[in-house]
């Protein structure tokens, strides 16, 4: 009987903390959202103004931000270096970060190879659905400039300044 109490005590604890981190309110400062449309036409033309609005925000550490995608694609949050971001057509459409991100996802939402949880370092990804919302936490220490693209159209580029 003690060990059924216990773990169902132990249940309810995850349960719990998951309900909590699910519904944490985000500050409307810590609200990244991706927007945009995409034209083409055929033999002639293709163009899309998906962007990450806005382009930076400035976080604490241990805070979360909310990413909504107010569009029909998929997008990732994915955390690069300063010098792997894509800064020319070329660059785009030959993006070799991107690469390394997928082949970590492999049909997962999320990549966290410091298993932390959160975004602090090169490759942490996070998937946000078309239409959907993903909360994600900052574990980035104060200081911290982390850049992050979406590894699917990765002319989508922004900042996150990390403080106390």
């Amino acid at each position: 009987m003690k060990g059924k109490i216990a773990i169902l005590s132990t249940v309810a604890a995850v349960v719990a903390v998951t309900t909590s981190i699910a519904f944490a309110t985000v500050p409307s400062g810590n609200i990244i959202r991706a927007e945009g449309t995409e034209n083409f036409d055929r033999d002639a033309l293709i163009q899309s103004t998906f962007r990450w609005s806005p382009e930076s925000v400035t976080v604490p550490t241990g805070s979360f931000i909310q990413l909504e995608n107010k569009v029909g694609d998929p997008h990732t949050i994915s955390i690069v270096e300063r010098t792997q971001r894509p800064n020319s057509v070329a660059e785009v459409f030959a993006c070799r970060i991107c690469n390394t991100i997928f082949a970590h996802l492999d049909g997962n939402n999320h990549y966290d190879p410091g298993g932390d949880g959160g975004l602090n370092q090169p490759l942490d990804t996070w998937v946000v659905n078309p239409f959907g919302v993903q909360k994600v936490k900052v574990t980035a220490p104060a200081g911290t400039t982390l850049f992050y693209i979406c590894a699917i159209h990765p002319w989508m580029q922004g900042i996150i300044n990390v403080t106390s």
